[in-house]
């Protein structure tokens, strides 16, 4: 074989130079058929402005360059981040190399919101470094994100399935100046087609009655995987499934394995209760003069509709698509004189999920006769996953500066008392085992949301699980919450193999108060012919880091 001479070499030399020309173009071309944008032009900083985190312009420069065609950061001359004058909408796919010298950490700014490309020498979460290369090689980083939610991808790894971006869309993308030498090269955005349209409510058979009937399920899902399962039974919530911080689903709601299960009965598990949810003293009230006497289920007084309330009655259900949420609508009728309420109550439940990962529970209902009505959804909370053990470290917040004592069989007194200096103060976010103990049986209390002037529709309660990140806000029309920590839950209740127990969850039942039909300072519950009634709760799902 002949030995290569030094025009070979030459000639060599000028085609690695012609192909180094020639390889960026083609990518640029390839870059342009696929939708990709490049940012970076691999000889200057042209399209970047430094500035600080919140993207106010510095004009100081120092620190970044461009080195062999990457953007290179020298982070002990940095004084300020770069960040790409190109804004960005929440559905768009990001795709960049970055290669990080010893000891380096940067990131990247995501709407006004860091995500850690790489933090040495732990390499941040260990799935990050499990994925990443050895400092001085090139990684390859894919961000894939869909309304403000990413999927991550490094190196081929997955290593984020639902990371939320930030909300500040006046921002380009921004490199963060942080430790060490870091470099990046090859930075592409497409912009993706709005995901609206990943909306969805599809129905499926959850089993059957005794005599044949069908139980249908609702499920109810978003861009982001979210899902929200109903049943026409009781039309119960049976599943929320929601994102943790690392991006795992699971639910966050009690729920039993099947509708066997469910037929032999339970203590209300995600279910619409109704005619009056909660307590109605001596299972009797008077109304224009009338009295009614109601089933008396609860040790001489009525609670939650009687035995066969609305939990135990088959709903007729209508999947709803809009643009903006997936939606099942669910109708009733309440007979005159069901279990002593007088009237036929026609009742419609509405569960909608939006792309905002906010659950809504609509209620409606109009009647023939002066009656009373209070419905409520009795869903179990437990952010860390149905069947994952007590919520005593869960951290509870109350919009309620006041509650309403009860006697030992848990009839309000007619007294609204301050929560101040008691352990019913949840004003500020607390645990709640923090001051359970002093309650005695635990926490079963309706409280009086905090109301300005004209106000419907305000925050009740914030619930979060320092071991997922997990957050629910939960906002209502109704005047009261009753926060119920499931202190008589029985561990012959489960799912999935896992038992439940005592203060596995907690109930933030939204309301109007108990025994407010013989209680005439408490807010009305009385609901006349040409009346409808209407309230509404929304439950919004986040992620704290």
């Amino acid at each position: 074989m002949p030995r290569p001479t030094a025009t070979h070499l030459i000639g060599a030399g000028f085609l690695a130079v012609a192909l180094l020309r020639v390889l960026p173009s083609a990518a640029r071309a390839a870059d342009a058929v696929s939708g990709f944008v490049r940012l970076d032009n691999g000889k200057d900083l042209s399209g970047w402005y430094a500035a600080r985190w919140n993207g106010r312009p510095t004009g100081d420069l120092t620190g970044w360059s461009v080195v062999d065609g990457a953007i290179h950061l020298d982070s002990s001359q940095a004084r300020s981040h770069l960040f790409h004058r190109k804004t960005f909408p929440p559905n768009v796919v990001i795709r960049l190399q970055f290669r990080a010298g010893r000891a380096a950490d940067s990131g990247l700014n995501l709407h006004g919101k860091q995500f850690q490309v790489r933090d040495y020498p732990s390499a941040g979460p260990k799935r990050y470094a499990l994925a990443a290369k050895p400092a001085g090689q090139w990684n390859d980083l894919e961000l894939d994100i869909t309304n403000g939610i990413a999927r991550i991808t490094l190196n081929g790894h997955v290593i984020e399935t639902a990371w939320p971006i930030g909300n500040d869309s006046n921002l380009g993308l921004g490199l963060q100046r942080e430790i060490g030498m870091f470099d990046f090269r090859n930075i592409r955005i497409k912009v993706k087609k709005s995901a609206r349209n990943r909306l969805d409510v599809r129905r499926s058979v959850f089993g059957k009655t005794s005599d044949g009937t069908s139980v249908d399920l609702y499920t109810l899902s978003n861009a982001h995987g979210v899902r929200a399962k109903v049943m026409t039974f009781g039309a119960t919530l049976i599943a929320v499934e929601v994102p943790d911080r690392r991006g795992q689903l699971v639910n966050v709601t009690l729920a039993l394995d099947s509708l066997d299960d469910y037929l032999k009965g339970h203590p209300l598990f995600g279910s619409i209760v109704g005619r009056y949810a909660n307590r109605i003293s001596g299972a009797k009230f008077v109304l224009d003069g009338v009295e009614y006497r109601l089933e008396a289920n609860a040790r001489g007084h009525h609670i939650h509709g009687g035995r066969h309330g609305f939990h135990k009655r088959l709903w007729r259900a209508v999947p709803e698509r809009r643009p903006d949420a997936a939606a099942v609508k669910l109708r009733l009728r309440s007979p005159d004189g069901d279990a002593g309420f007088p009237g036929n109550l026609d009742v419609t439940v509405t569960y909608s999920l939006n792309n905002e990962n906010e659950l809504r529970i609509d209620y409606t209902a109009t009647t023939d006769k002066p009656t009373v009505i209070n419905l409520t959804n009795h869903a179990y909370w437990n952010l860390a996953g149905a069947g994952s053990g007590d919520v005593l470290s869960h951290r509870l917040l109350l919009h309620a500066d006041h509650y309403l004592p009860t006697d030992a069989r848990k009839i309000p007194t007619g007294e609204i008392r301050p929560v101040k200096g008691t352990p019913m103060d949840f004003t500020r976010p607390r645990p709640i085992g923090s001051r359970i103990d002093q309650v005695p049986g635990g926490y079963d209390h309706c409280y009086v949301l905090n109301k300005r002037p004209g106000e419907r529709f305000s925050l009740a309660a914030r619930l979060d699980d320092p071991g997922s990140g997990r957050t629910m806000e939960v906002w209502t029309t109704q005047p009261g919450v009753q926060v119920y920590t499931a202190n008589g839950l029985s561990d012959r209740f489960g799912v999935g193999g896992r038992r439940y127990g005592p203060r596995h969850a907690v109930c933030l039942e939204t309301q109007h108060f108990p025994d407010s039909p013989n209680k005439p300072l408490f807010p009305s519950t009385v609901l006349r012919p040409g009346q409808t009634y209407r309230e509404w709760t929304v439950h919004r799902f986040g992620v704290r880091r």
